[in-house]
């Protein structure tokens, strides 16, 4: 039960960005996959849109919730800004 908050925090940045700045701002798709494996879940956020593949140059505060999210959840984040869409 303590983790369904900082789950849900973790994925309303996400749709949140993808609204704003990724694949639903210009008409792209987004596909979520999930899976348990072992005890730990893991969750695959794939963003289908063009873009410029770089990476922000600044940290803003949804960074910094999904950071402390992933800490809440004894977990890890990573993410990747390619040219076909953030992953």
């Amino acid at each position: 039960e303590k983790q369904v908050t900082p789950l849900g925090l973790v994925l309303h940045e996400l749709t949140t960005n993808a609204v704003k700045y990724g694949c639903w701002s210009s008409g792209g798709e987004l596909t979520v996959d999930w899976w348990h494996d072992g005890g730990e879940l893991a969750i695959d956020w794939v963003e289908d849109c063009p873009g410029e593949g770089r990476e922000p140059t600044s940290t803003g505060f949804g960074s910094l919730l999904m950071a402390s999210a992933a800490r809440q959840l004894r977990g890890s984040i990573e993410r990747s800004f390619t040219p076909a869409g953030v992953r």
